[in-house]
Order: C-alpha cells, then sequence, then structure tokens
C-alpha cells in the first residue's frame, strides 16, 4: 500500500511527490500507533515525541519539495546559493524543534505547579480542624498534670507544624514528632514519671492523627 502511494506520488510529482507521500505515511503511522501509552510517557512527553515527529518529518519533506522546484526551474542554480537554502530550511527546522521543546516544556511546570497548589490546598483542609482552641483542648486532654513546659511548649509545637505544613505539598508528622518527644525530660526522673510523659506525648499524637488524618 506504501509503495503503491509513493509511486503514484513520485510519478505525478517526482522528488516532491516522494517527499509529501512519506511525510503521510509517517504521520499516519505515528497517529495509528499506540506504542506512546505502552512507553510510560506522560500526556505532555508524548505530545512532545508526536510534535518532534512531524516537524522532522514536515522538515524533510520541504526540503525534498524545495529540491524539486529548484530542479524544474530553467536557471541554472549555483553551489552557493543550494548551500544558503539548505542552512535556511535547516535553521527553520532547528528552530521549530527548538520551540516545540521549549512549550512543551512550559506545559510540564504548568503541570507541575497545579499538581502542587492542588496538594497545598489539601493539606490545608485536612488541618482546617486543628484550630488553636481545639489544640488547646487535645493537650489539656492528654495532660496528666499542670506543667510548665508541657502547658507552654506543646500547643505551641503543634500550631508551629500546623502553620508549616499548611503551606507544604507534603504531609508527615515527622517534624512533630520530634518536637513533642524533645519535651519528655532526659534527666534524672524515675520511671513511673517519664512513662506518664511518653503516655501524654503519644495521646497528643494520637489525637492529632485521629482529626487530621494520616500521612500524604
Amino acid at each position: 500500500m506504501e509503495g503503491r502511494i509513493l509511486a503514484a506520488a513520485g510519478k505525478a510529482a517526482g522528488l516532491a511527490g516522494i517527499s509529501i507521500g512519506a511525510f503521510l505515511i509517517i504521520f499516519r503511522d505515528v497517529l495509528a500507533t499506540n506504542f506512546l501509552p505502552k512507553s510510560g510517557l506522560s500526556q505532555v512527553q508524548a505530545f512532545s515525541v508526536l510534535i518532534f515527529l512531524m516537524i522532522v518529518t514536515f522538515g524533510i519533506a520541504g526540503v525534498g519539495v524545495t529540491a524539486w522546484l529548484i530542479g524544474r526551474t530553467s536557471k541554472k542554480v549555483r553551489t552557493s546559493e543550494l548551500i544558503i537554502i539548505s542552512l535556511l530550511l535547516l535553521s527553520i527546522l532547528i528552530t521549530a524543534v527548538l520551540f516545540s521543546n521549549k512549550q512543551t516544556q512550559n506545559a510540564e511546570d504548568a503541570i507541575r505547579s497545579a499538581e502542587m497548589h492542588e496538594k497545598i490546598l489539601k493539606n490545608a483542609a485536612k488541618l482546617s480542624p486543628l484550630t488553636n482552641s481545639q489544640v488547646a483542648n487535645l493537650t489539656s486532654k492528654c495532660s496528666w498534670r499542670s506543667d510548665y513546659f508541657y502547658d507552654t511548649f506543646a500547643p505551641q509545637y503543634i500550631e508551629s507544624w500546623r502553620d508549616r505544613t499548611k503551606y507544604q505539598p507534603e504531609f508527615d508528622y515527622s517534624t512533630l514528632e520530634r518536637d513533642l518527644n524533645g519535651l519528655i525530660p532526659q534527666g534524672k526522673i524515675d520511671a513511673e514519671e517519664k512513662t506518664k510523659w511518653i503516655d501524654a506525648i503519644n495521646c497528643l499524637e494520637d489525637e492529632i492523627r485521629d482529626l487530621v488524618g494520616p500521612d500524604t
């Protein structure tokens, strides 16, 4: 089928017909194939590959058409003129490829930015129930006694973690757990008191997880 198309185009328009016929065949096959979805490329990357193939194929066809037109002219074309025309066509082709790559990169950046913004909005929504008053309630609920360091710094650590996390695309409790565990006294305290400290911190972490939700 392809051979008949190229033969018919070559008979009608010579080298120009063969160039255009080859362009149409490649264009058809690229659109019909399904190798891009199987390759694991994103939609933007697949589009970039298609555009690159089409630009290169069209450029080659354009060179063939130009060569055919030059060959049909009665005026003899000098070698220097052929070199200039070839360089001009080549520069146009390279510019088109670079422009396509730039547009693809811009599209990928826009998609990444939108995805990051969506994650930040989700984190802010997850953390919205953790208000200052709710932090105070949870701190009081998990406390086993009145302690200056616990009553003062536990709410501050929780609120600071909440305010930082709501503006970040990633969501985890590692920073909060580290800060709260830092409140557990490391000096000379008896085992019973240390156990109560650990229980209070674990209680806080569990209550916050139940209120806000798991890591993402």
